[in-house]
């Protein structure tokens, strides 16, 4: 893009300009100075004489004249592109230019590229916008999310000025302390910065785990469109990934899960197992199914039928509902649990494995609700029925009502099919 502008209020405020435009004017000195010193060169031509060299400064002043003293200058590395130079050329002029989140790190590149700094120029663009990031924006981890997207399109320019790294280190430093309205700012951020976010945060002792949750479960649910049925929000100024990105995404959400047991306030039951039906969409590596298939077994406790009505998305699978998966986690549960009433025999407070017997309850529960509503597959096998539903220890069903009606079900429709 071209503009044409004045070069005196360029000058005045932009170093690099400066010195651009002089070179330029000092050209046709160095011409003439070049042409005199290949005709005194001559060996045998004439020399050249007053009259020609007279001739030739006139040629070059009204060339001058004629292009009315015009310069062109080419900027081909301008970080920010050429909205961010138009903003620089305004403040060259003295116009007003409103700092905000968003264009101040691209400004804050412009001054530091055009040498618009306070050695050439008083209250220059650099001190200012350096002024407001540090003043205003990284006081606040909503407008730090916001700088650091806009430092995505100006690298290695905003690496290099320290952008990057205080906005990331703002964005961590402020996330257990503020309030959760600006995490939904997370989603506007690519795969790499969010890395360098959750990075920072896991570095720092004073980030509570429930914030760090809370920016884990924002990135998933306003980046990974179709997360989950109920899950059907998803930010308009989140960038629009294809299939490729989404599974590298959700992976990478995978990867920052908590190595530990969570809560269950912030990363759900819910939010775990929409993320393992996602992953089976998306067709993800067996090694973030695997792992999101283990955390999923640490709320299983706290989740519904809805949860685990996981579809089956394999063409080799007849069964309408991925029962091999469910299983799976069922499973993980089962091991789990086991380990933990072995720790609590250990141990002298008793009481300790009580709600582990709460837990194993209301997951016997569940799987018996979900052998009723798979049992109406014809696909379904007796063996993975029977595999599913003899899983659970005793102590987990105390009637055995929702197991027999599961089995009722599944044999009626057998027999009715028998029959037909």
């Amino acid at each position: 893009m071209g503009f044409h502008l004045h070069k005196f209020p360029l000058m005045s405020k932009s170093r690099k300009i400066h010195r651009m435009l002089m070179e330029l004017e000092e050209e046709p000195a160095l011409r003439r100075r070049r042409r005199s010193e290949e005709g005194n060169a001559g060996e045998e031509g004439a020399p050249q004489t007053e009259i020609e060299e007279a001739e030739e400064e006139e040629e070059d002043e009204e060339q001058a004249t004629k292009e009315g003293q015009t310069y062109c200058i080419v900027l081909p590395d301008f970080p920010g592109g050429p909205g961010t130079f138009e903003t620089a050329a305004k403040f060259c002029y003295g116009v007003r230019v409103e700092l905000t989140a968003w264009n101040v790190a691209p400004l804050r590149c412009a001054a530091e590229y055009l040498e618009m700094t306070e050695e050439h120029a008083e209250d220059n663009l650099a001190a200012r916008a350096e002024a407001y990031l540090e003043q205003t924006v990284l006081r606040h981890p909503g407008d730090a999310t916001k700088a650091l997207k806009s430092c995505e399109e100006l690298l290695p320019h905003a690496e290099e000025l320290g952008i990057v790294d205080r906005c990331v280190e703002a964005i961590a430093a402020r996330s257990s302390a503020a309030s959760r309205s600006w995490f939904d700012d997370l989603a506007v951020l690519g795969l790499h910065m969010y890395k360098r976010v959750m990075a920072a945060m896991a570095a720092r002792a004073d980030v509570r785990t429930e914030a760090r949750e809370s920016c884990l479960v924002s990135y998933a649910k306003g980046t990974i469109p179709g997360l989950s049925r109920s899950m059907r929000r998803r930010l308009a100024s989140a960038p629009v990934s294809s299939e490729v990105e989404q599974r590298e995404l959700l992976e990478a959400v995978v990867a920052t899960l908590p190595a530990y047991k969570c809560s269950g306030r912030v990363v759900t039951a819910k939010f775990l197992f929409a993320l393992l039906r996602t992953s089976h969409i998306l067709r993800a590596s067996d090694a973030a199914r695997a792992a999101l298939e283990r955390k999923a077994a640490t709320q299983l406790d706290h989740a519904t039928l809805e949860d685990v009505l996981i579809p089956s998305y394999s063409g080799t699978t007849e069964t309408l509902y991925d029962v091999d998966c469910v299983e799976r986690v069922v499973r993980h549960f089962l091991a789990e649990e086991e380990l933990g009433e072995a720790e609590a025999s250990t141990s002298a407070a008793k009481t300790a494995s009580r709600p582990s017997a709460v837990a194993m309850v209301h997951v016997g529960k569940l799987v018996d609700n979900y052998l009723a509503e798979i049992a109406s597959d014809t696909n379904l096998k007796p063996a993975k029925f029977c595999d599913l539903a003899m899983a659970l220890p005793d102590h987990a069903r105390i009637y055995d009502d929702g197991v027999y009606r599961a089995v009722d079900i599944y044999l009626r429709v057998k027999n009715t099919n028998f029959s037909s």
